[in-house]
């Protein structure tokens, strides 16, 4: 919930407390440096006393047996020869059993980080309805077309990819649709660690009896998050369809803190309603795809914009924060049809949002499961450093409830409408949750 960056813009810092023997200045070096058995044991066991006696709810979505095998069985792998690397993936492991979004490595800025060229697997593909599909070929497009569907990868199943890949990656409870959104997103990364760093790679797809053999990338580079032909590039955006009368409200992040930075968001909105209601449009779309939260201050400030009737936002004081005060709507709140765009990164504050939207009957959700829901645990303590390898993460510290409880705390907040992007339409940057939301609006 607070100091809550968005996917875009966190980029987690390696830093080590040791910098002799964890210089990330060297890539290679930290890639394959072998620490000592005892060293990585030591770490584990502080990792795990760190998890437990830092978060509030350690065991919320684990059994405490549960959290204490897992950490026992990581220990089990590590041996004289277990590289750094190899540790890394380990710990990831101990931290996503924890089922905290706010708890975690960082994403995987860490791992992609110190990968070498020569091991990332050489394939863009998106995962969708549980089925991998090629994004972009890369290297190998001479052999390989986008869309085809990828149904193995060194002779592994991609069911079982997936399985094996889910169990590092940190989320709320049983929530996949955040798991499903880094994967795509660090996919030429995750694979690799995956599989234990292979020197080559062979798929199975659909369509071929033989494996093919795929070359290896000599350079890589992500590709922009948001596609360069979108109409909004930025954090926040307010767009007009005349022919239609729709009005497009896009933001994709709540994180303004501080009074200049929350001014800047207030006067964002206020300026956007003042506008939308003086074409006295009915229909409003907001999109909040790839907003991770941030300030409930900005948050509950466009909830009054939203709501028909007075709201409570949070259930609870937590750190200091008190949004227990009942708020009113402003007179000026939009009297429309409004329709949410969500997706899996709709995490921390953005779960709150969602959660009195749709408790309150605000709109129709449209998309995907959101990353989160009412239940936030954050307020992060970051930058913390094992001891020995330097690996940093961060844990959180508070829990905060909104009033709207009445959803299940493993899950994200579902949508109303679930719709998610094909891999046709993704190849053809189609927007199909968007165009799914104007078609609903046309037949209305």
């Amino acid at each position: 919930m607070r100091r809550n960056y968005t996917l875009v813009l966190l980029l987690i810092a390696f830093i080590s407390c040791k910098a002799q023997t964890n210089d990330l200045s060297d890539s290679d070096n930290a890639f394959s440096k072998v620490f000592p058995k005892q060293e990585y044991i030591d770490d584990l066991n502080e990792l795990a006393t760190t998890l437990t006696t830092t978060h509030p709810h350690p065991y919320e979505f684990t059994s405490k047996i549960e959290f204490w095998h897992t950490v026992e069985e990581v220990k089990n792998k590590i041996n004289d020869s277990t590289s750094f690397s190899e540790f890394l993936w380990h710990c990831s492991a101990i931290i996503s059993s924890i089922g905290c979004s706010h708890t975690s490595l960082g994403y995987f800025n860490q791992e992609d980080k110190i990968l070498p060229i020569e091991l990332r697997f050489p394939i863009e593909a998106k995962l969708i309805d549980d089925r991998l599909y090629v994004s972009d070929p890369l290297v190998n497009k001479d052999i390989l077309a986008p869309e085809i569907e990828i149904y193995s990868i060194n002779s592994i199943s991609i069911d079982a990819i997936k399985t094996n890949v889910f169990k590092h990656i940190a989320s709320q409870g049983k929530n996949d649709s955040f798991k499903r959104l880094l994967f795509n997103g660090f996919f030429t990364a995750y694979i690799p660690y995956a599989l234990g760093f292979p020197e080559k790679y062979e798929i199975v797809v659909k369509g071929k009896k033989q494996p093919i053999n795929l070359t290896q990338l000599n350079e890589y580079q992500y590709k922009p998050r948001i596609n360069p032909s979108k109409e909004c590039q930025e954090r926040l955006c307010l767009n007009y369809s005349k022919g239609k009368n729709i009005f497009i409200l896009t933001i994709r992040s709540f994180s303004y803190y501080g009074a200049e930075r929350l001014e800047i968001f207030k006067s964002f909105i206020d300026n956007s309603f003042e506008e939308i209601n003086a074409k006295k449009t009915r229909n409003l779309i907001i999109d909040l795809r790839m907003n991770s939260g941030g300030s409930g201050d900005a948050s509950i400030h466009l909830l009054k914009y939203l709501a028909k009737q007075p709201f409570t936002y949070l259930a609870q004081e937590a750190d200091g924060i008190d949004y227990k005060n009942e708020v009113s709507p402003f007179p000026s709140a939009f009297k429309g049809n409004m329709y949410v765009l969500i997706d899996g990164e709709g995490t921390s504050t953005t779960g709150h949002f969602l959660s009195l939207v749709k408790q309150k009957k605000m709109a129709s959700l449209i998309g995907e499961e959101a990353g989160s829901n009412f239940i936030c645990t954050a307020n992060q303590k970051r930058g913390v450093a094992l001891s020995n390898t330097g690996i940093t993460y961060s844990v959180a510290r508070n829990t905060y409830f909104t009033t709207a409880q009445n959803f299940p705390k493993d899950r994200g907040i579902l949508p109303d409408h679930i719709i998610v992007q094909s891999i046709q339409d993704f190849l053809i940057n189609r927007d199909t949750v968007l165009n799914y939301t104007l078609e609903l609006i046309n037949n209305e």
